[in-house]
């Protein structure tokens, strides 16, 4: 059985953290040519979706429907992304969960909010090594409260909706309510 999925293979690289077909070859054990292959045909073995699922830690649900994030993460630049790693590594203390749950929460739910955040928020703090060194600061200064409402997305306080605006966290109704 295969699936024909427009995309998979894209999927599966944003997935597993990798931006190229050899990458991604590699972290299934199979030939870069393999992947040439399921690309042209446009269908990739059910068992290779079976194999990517258990080692990437994922459900089959998450690569025939992917996460926003997947597409999320292909579009986003180093230099944010590096800022969101940075923030995961500085900042994630705040979080009292085990290590599992902790982990997929992060990258599974919250990784396009903060790619969008810290995109947003590198834009304003200009371009080159000092805008993202004024983001690490901004890091490393934040209280726990936000960080969680980055994480989760709801104000900690009011469990209000947030979303990200000219890199800042609103509430959703407001968003709304600027762009009408």
């Amino acid at each position: 059985m295969k699936t024909g999925k427009p995309g998979m293979l894209d999927t599966m690289k944003a997935l597993a953290g990798v931006r190229t077909d050899t990458e991604l070859a590699g972290f299934l054990g199979v030939s870069k040519q393999t992947i040439a292959s399921w690309r042209q045909r446009g269908a990739v073995p059910m068992k290779a979706c079976v194999d990517f699922a258990n080692k990437a830690e994922v459900t089959l649900d998450s690569l025939l429907e992917p996460p926003e994030g997947a597409r999320v993460i292909l579009a986003a630049d180093e230099r944010t992304l590096a800022l969101v790693v940075y923030f995961y590594d500085t900042r994630m203390g705040d979080v009292k969960f085990g290590d599992r749950w902790q982990t997929s929460l992060f990258w599974g739910r919250a990784l396009p909010r903060l790619i969008e955040y810290f995109g947003a928020r590198l834009k304003k703090s200009g371009p080159g090594p000092k805008g993202a060194a004024r983001v690490r600061e901004e890091i490393e200064k934040m209280n726990p409260s936000t960080s969680l409402a980055l994480l989760n997305g709801r104000d900690v306080e009011t469990g209000e909706l947030l979303v990200v605006k000219d890199g800042a966290l609103v509430p959703k109704r407001s968003a709304v309510r600027v762009a009408q």
